[in-house]
C-alpha cells in the first residue's frame, strides 16, 4: 500500500456486503482515516443523525438492501451541499450513468490502491474547494488496474 494519509478524515462507509465492507474499512484505517461502517441506508441514516456525526466523506455502495445509495446521497446533500460522496458499483449501466452526471465513482471490484487513490482524490477536491459536481472527472487508479476486491 501507499504512504499514510496526510491528515485525518472521518468516513462513513455504507456497503451491504460484509466482507467488502470490512476489507475496505481495514484498508482505509491503515491509511489513517477514521471509518464508521453501515450495512444499509437505515443504519447509515442513524449514524448521520447521531450527535457529533460529522463526516468528511461518504462512500456509498449503489445497491443496498433497503434502497439505492443515490437516495442517501440526495438526503446528505440536502443538508450539506458540499458533502463529498464516492459511489461504488459493479453495475456498468449505473457506472456510466453516475460518471455522466459528474459523480465520483469507484468501479467494483476494486483494489486497495484504487480505493485509496479514489478517497484521496475526493478529499483533495474538498480541500481545494473544488466543485464536487464538475462533470467528467475521472478518478485516479480507474478500471485499468487489476481487481482484487468485490
Amino acid at each position: 500500500m501507499s504512504g499514510k494519509a496526510t491528515g485525518s478524515a472521518r468516513i462513513l462507509l455504507v456497503e451491504d456486503e460484509c466482507t467488502v465492507r470490512e476489507l475496505a474499512r481495514l484498508i482505509l484505517e491503515h491509511e489513517g482515516w477514521a471509518v464508521v461502517e453501515a450495512g444499509s441506508l437505515e443504519e447509515a441514516t442513524e449514524f448521520i443523525r447521531a450527535e457529533n456525526s460529522y463526516f468528511d466523506l461518504f462512500i456509498l455502495d449503489l445497491h443496498l438492501p433497503d434502497g439505492l445509495g443515490t437516495q442517501l446521497a440526495e438526503q446528505i446533500r440536502h443538508s450539506c451541499q458540499n458533502a463529498r460522496v464516492l459511489f461504488t458499483t459493479g453495475d456498468p449501466v449505473w457506472l456510466r450513468r453516475l460518471e455522466g452526471e459528474g459523480e465520483s465513482v469507484l468501479p467494483k471490484p476494486f483494489t486497495p490502491f484504487q480505493i485509496i487513490q479514489a478517497v484521496r482524490h475526493v478529499l483533495a477536491e474538498r480541500r481545494r474547494g473544488g466543485d464536487f459536481h464538475t462533470p467528467g472527472k475521472a478518478l485516479p487508479g480507474g478500471r485499468d488496474a487489476p481487481p482484487t476486491g468485490e
